[in-house]
């Protein structure tokens, strides 16, 4: 009878580990860190897999990527969570094909990348006369009709990537515009190398909901030259540790 418990506990482990594969590679990180998040993962009921190919060099900082379509989207953002809570940085979420990459309905891929290794450094991107605001971070298009995201990355590299998703052939398009972002106060202008520019209004603000406070900082259009739909943008967390 002492046995029942262990294998309670052992058929429990096996059920919380059953769903997606978690494909987790890194670079610039080390075998060892790899190991320490795909043990972090398998802790908190992931079925983790550590992976030693190389990430590949179209992706720059850290990533999830993720089928088109997803039923249970709620696993997708408690995976970013968790990875969030070891303290190595934000993660974009990308759900389409990344240098080869690609992943099915049971499989997601988890991507480390150093800041250090990608040519960054984390303390570039904010601006002393606006009161040391971090501008360096993810955001998403705050247009029903409009599904984006824009990285800006420390250093000033801006990477717009829009996804037009066809449900019923389970396919997507994405368009990709690369440029240059810099600050001026309250300011944010985005000179994109093929399309034009785009400047916007930044308004931080904080609050509380149902599923705690957060903290955000809101992008608003104030000019579009560029060929690129008119979107506002937002970063939001609800990580203490980003509220400034």
């Amino acid at each position: 009878m002492r046995k029942l418990p262990l294998i309670v506990a052992i058929l429990l482990l096996q059920a919380c580990n059953s769903g997606p594969a978690v494909h987790v590679y890194e670079r610039g990180y080390g075998k060892a860190q790899l190991s320490l998040v795909a043990d972090v993962l398998q802790a908190s009921g992931y079925n983790a897999r550590p992976n030693p190919i190389a990430v590949p060099a179209t992706i720059r900082r850290n990533s999830i990527i993720y089928p088109a379509i997803v039923e249970d989207f709620q696993t997708i953002e408690s995976l970013r969570h968790t990875l969030e809570l070891q303290g190595l940085g934000e993660f974009q979420l990308i759900h389409r094909r990344e240098g080869g990459h690609r992943y099915s309905t049971d499989n997601i891929g988890v991507y480390l990348v150093n800041p250090e290794a990608a040519g960054a450094t984390v303390e570039a991107g904010t601006d002393e006369n606006n009161g040391g605001l971090q501008l360096a971070r993810l955001y998403y298009s705050d247009c029903s009709a409009y599904e984006a995201d824009l990285s800006l990355f420390p250093g000033g590299s801006a990477i717009l990537q829009s996804y037009n998703i066809d449900f019923d052939d389970k396919d997507e398009e994405v368009e990709i515009h690369e440029g240059q972002w810099q600050q001026h106060n309250a300011i944010l202008q985005i000179d994109f190398f093929d399309a034009g520019q785009i400047v916007y209004q930044i308004r931080e603000f904080h609050g509380r909901d149902d599923y705690g406070r957060h903290y955000g900082i809101n992008l608003k259009i104030l000019q579009n030259t560029a060929s690129i739909e008119n979107c506002d943008f937002r970063f939001l967390s609800y990580d203490p540790g980003q509220f400034p």
